[in-house]
């Protein structure tokens, strides 16, 4: 039999490049892999000449996968699986990992040659990570439950490769046919997945917080819920926006410097802040209690803009300096503005080079400045002095520059620019004074991960194209997550009005989901299982949010197991050790098997 690994490589090689894999929610390269399934499930059965009216292999109509092994009791089946589809530039084992082990776990009742007591059902959810194209996540197992209305998706915008916008209604039709749109909006009557057919729904995921790899633990079990969401974008075009004029005169050479930050893409939702280990040490083994969970290039340029802005309470320090800088050091601090920017540097634009969606933490932004060649190397050591918070972070930056030609450029206002940009490092010092003061009120109520999370991404701030980012917020507590909400919704509408912006126009609210329970019996059910099997387990909330919760909130028993792993998410670099697959793998099919010889 093939090992759990074995079967993820298997599927995730479709959609691998050399930037990451890309199986992009209701693209060709989505539709591959799903079939691909399929046709490793038919081989399954006909390798052990299961007949067929012992097995059913179908597919509802919007795309998702449903592989059956029929038990004593064809009406209820017990159900496991997972996503195959990715973000953009993702990883192998997001999603792929939870439907090798259902498939592994399908291959172990056919090679034990026994029919459970009830059915087992493979899911295969298309459109989980469909952050990159509608904003709205775990799409196909919301349809397959019947959890999302025919005006939800009536609503749903969907963003093609090219840019382009449209209507997810219209992109469906025109890939799949508009006769099985008409077939989706009929089965959310009927939704496929309901609790007259289905038992429980058990999900295998990798896990997202590292707190397993920061417990040493051998596997996650998910307690406490599955995390909800609010997703917000904000597009200001470019002829609402306040300009200023550049005029670079022939008399003084003027250069474009790009101060690029580099940190790391990880999940938004799975990630905790950086403050819960440092303020709380609870990494065990480790000293100090220091670990950067969190390297957040945006919010790094941010804090460095402000840091700069305010260099006059922090002055640069003319004897660290080489001796023929020391006079272009006086006339810096002399010529500096009131509030504090020099005034002969201007910000042309604030850039993301990758487009993330909205659930990956900014790996990468730039920041355009145009200002006199003379001055170049003073604003360097600006730079560097003040760009203290981004090594605490674990980010890094390089700073490339360019002659300009004379002329006159547009030019971001200050004021605007620090407005804008301090809303990513706002949102995320909200959710860590939010984290904290619980840590504060009630120590013993706050998993070890939190229970919020707030990521600003996709921030793009140029005078041609305009300003337009995006908010991820996650909860797996309703009431925190409206707090978090509400304060972070003030804090933008404040920076925005200080901009002379419409906030209301300009804000729109693409989802907002709430968190769903998880069955506490499968919690103690676990660990009794990863204990007998001797395992260190860790017990933990699912932050991010999943195909299970959507599961959950048909009302459905729901469970989840966590692969620990070392690695990151929602990255290329995405990486699970096997040996960790294995034990995640090992207490789930335990579960399962306890599960399908149950009575319904």
């Amino acid at each position: 039999m093939n090992s759990p690994h074995e079967i993820v490589e298997s599927i995730a090689e479709i959609g691998v490049t050399s930037e990451g894999r890309n199986a992009i929610a209701l693209t060709e390269t989505e539709d591959r892999t799903i079939e691909h399934v399929r046709q490793m499930a038919e081989r399954l059965f006909g390798q052990y000449h299961i007949e067929p009216s012992q097995y059913e292999i179908r597919s509802d109509a919007f795309g998702n996968l449903f592989i059956t092994f029929f038990g004593e009791d064809k009406n209820h089946a017990v159900m496991s699986g997972s996503h195959v589809d990715s973000v953009k530039n993702g990883g192998k084992y997001d999603g792929v990992a939870g439907v090798a082990s259902a498939i592994r776990f399908l291959e172990h009742l056919l090679h034990e040659g026994r029919r459970p007591h009830l059915s087992y059902t493979v899911a295969v959810f298309r459109a989980e990570e469909s952050s990159p194209t509608t904003g709205v996540a775990c799409l196909g197992s919301k349809i397959a439950t019947g959890t999302i209305t025919r005006s939800a998706l009536d609503h749903i915008r969907y963003k093609k490769s090219d840019g382009q916008e449209t209507t997810l209604r219209e992109h469906f039709c025109q890939r799949y046919g508009a006769d099985k749109w008409v077939q989706v909006l009929k089965e959310l009557d009927e939704p496929p997945i309901n609790r007259d057919n289905t038992v429980h729904f058990e999900e295998v995921h990798i896990e997202q917080s590292r707190l397993g790899e920061m417990k040493e633990a051998d596997v996650g079990i998910v307690s406490q819920g599955i995390g909800g969401s609010r997703r917000e974008k904000v597009q200001v075009s470019a002829d609402q926006l306040k300009k200023e004029a550049l005029i670079v005169p022939e008399s003084i050479p003027y250069v474009r410097m790009n101060i690029t930050t580099h940190g790391r893409a990880e999940h938004s939702g799975g990630t905790p802040p950086n403050t819960i280990w440092h303020e709380k040490g609870i990494l065990g083994g480790r000293d100090d209690g220091r670990m950067i969970t969190r390297s957040d290039a945006l919010v790094a340029l941010s804090h460095m803009i402000a840091d700069i802005e305010q260099y006059r309470l922090q002055p640069l320090d003319s004897q660290q300096l080489p001796l023929d800088l020391r006079g272009q050091v006086a006339e810096f601090n002399q010529r500096a503005e009131q509030s504090g920017f020099p005034r002969w540097a201007r910000i042309a634009s604030i850039t993301s080079p990758v487009e993330t969606g909205y659930t990956t933490i900014p790996a990468e932004q730039t920041l355009e400045v145009l200002l006199p060649r003379q001055h170049e190397e003073v604003f360097r050591q600006l730079v560097q002095q003040h760009s203290g918070v981004m090594r605490r972070e674990g980010v890094g930056y390089e700073i490339a520059t360019e002659s300009i030609h004379p002329g006159t450029y547009t030019v971001i206002p200050l004021s605007n620019a620090i407005a804008a940009m301090g809303i990513a490092g706002a949102v995320a010092h909200e959710v860590e004074m939010h984290v904290l003061g619980r840590w504060v009120v009630d120590p013993k109520h706050v998993s070890d991960v939190g229970e919020v999370r707030a990521t600003v991404t996709d921030f793009n701030f140029d005078p041609t194209n305009g300003l337009r980012f995006k908010i991820d917020e996650r909860n797996v507590d309703s009431e925190q997550g409206k707090k978090i909400a509400g304060a972070i919704g003030s804090l933008v509408e404040r920076n925005l009005m200080s901009m002379g912006i419409d906030s209301q126009e300009s804000r729109t609210v693409v989802s907002d989901t709430s968190p769903s329970p998880i069955d506490r019996q499968s919690v103690e059910t676990k660990l009794s299982i990863a204990q007998t099997l001797g395992f260190k387990p860790v017990v933990m909330p699912s932050v991010p949010g999943q195909d299970a919760g959507s599961i959950s909130k048909a009302g459905i028993p729901t469970s989840m197991t966590y692969i620990c792993h070392p690695g990151i998410s929602h990255s290329p670099d995405e990486s699970v050790d096997p040996p960790y697959l294995e034990k995640a793998v090992a207490v789930s099919h335990a579960y399962l098997m306890r599960l399908l010889n149950s009575a319904a």
